[in-house]
């Protein structure tokens, strides 16, 4: 699941940086791009991975129901208390949701 970013009312020189950010249609064909060659390299069937744009903790859910998952495979990047209050958690709001098991991982996180 890719989620683009919503626009964000800018202040000053934060309108600098917003500007220079890849067109939506770049970032998502990029991303596209990375998660097929990710799935490449790790032997995992094109037919097996599900590439979806929009709002991840629902359309998650959604996928899992809609393709009867009995596995779904999330990343998770741990965020400090203030962080998570403004940003949510998509593994903790699909969790308790989803139909099937559920494998979260940290990335990073040596074996």
């Amino acid at each position: 699941m890719f989620s683009v970013p919503a626009p964000v009312g800018v202040i000053g020189d934060a309108y600098i940086a917003s500007a220079a950010m890849a067109p939506v249609e770049q970032s998502v064909e990029q991303a596209r791009r990375a998660c097929f060659d990710l799935a490449r390299a790790n032997g995992l069937p094109a037919d097996h991975v599900h590439f979806r744009v929009g709002v991840p903790a629902r359309d998650i859910v959604a996928q899992a129901r809609e393709i009867d998952a009995g596995l779904v495979l999330m990343g998770a990047v741990s965020r400090r208390r203030l962080e998570r209050w403004f940003v949510g958690s998509t593994a903790e709001a699909a969790l308790d949701r989803l139909p099937c098991n559920v494998w979260v991982e940290k990335p990073g996180v040596p074996a």
